[in-house]
Order: C-alpha cells, then structure tokens, then sequence
C-alpha cells in the first residue's frame, strides 16, 4: 500500500455575502504603499463594500499611518456617508492588529476579523 504524501485540502469557501446588508455594512480594507508621491500622500487606504455594492472608496494617505489616523480616515471618508460598519475584514497590518484598533472596533460593536497570516486571499477582494 502506498502512502499519500501530498493529503488532500478541504475546498475553500469564500465568506459567505449578506444580500439583505446595505450598502458598506461589510468592509474590507487595505492599504496599497509605496507610491510615487502626490500632494505628499504616499499610499491608498482601499475601502471595499464587500457585500452589497462592491463599491470602493480611496483615501490617499502617508505609508506611515497608524490605528488612530485609519480609524480617522474611515471616519471622515465613509462613515458620514454610510454609517457603522457590523464588520471590518482587513489583513493584519499594525494598523489593523493593533490594540487601540481592536478596542474601538470592540466598543462600537463591529466585528474585525483579520486575515490568516501569508493567506492574502482571506481579503481577496482589496488584494
């Protein structure tokens, strides 16, 4: 009897879509870096509506943006046009792992799940 040695992997199954969610109920974000320099922004944060509309917002920013600037950002770009968030899907940049982060998520009631690590297809839709 031969033994397998390349053992077979359960079928991946994208996050499943609410299609009764308003329009960026469900967000997925990321941030594209290293750009070449414009008005003194380096990089996009890229703000996904990952259920209803698959709409996008883009936020120019510096590389260097922490937690608080993010949430900034997400406040003055999105949520004066469309509210709270029931959930934020983002890789795991210190931006997003980080505890002043995790924390205001927790207390407004949005759930942040972040990627698996080397896995950017979790977030396929900003990658």
């Amino acid at each position: 009897m031969k033994i397998n040695t390349h053992p077979t992997t359960p079928p991946l199954t994208p996050i499943p879509a609410d299609p009764s969610a308003l329009p960026f109920q469900s967000v997925s974000i990321d941030f594209i870096t290293d750009l070449p320099l414009s008005n003194s922004f380096d990089s996009l944060m890229v703000i996904v509506d990952h259920d209803s509309s698959k709409g996008i917002v883009l936020c120019p920013c510096n590389k260097t943006i922490d937690a608080l600037g993010t949430a900034l950002l997400y406040h003055q770009n999105v949520y004066r046009r469309f509210g709270l968030p029931k959930r934020i899907i983002s890789d795991r940049g210190p931006q997003f792992a980080s505890h002043v982060f995790q924390t205001l998520c927790s207390r407004l009631g949005i759930k942040s799940k972040l990627s698996t690590a080397y896995h950017p297809q979790t977030d396929g839709q900003t990658e």
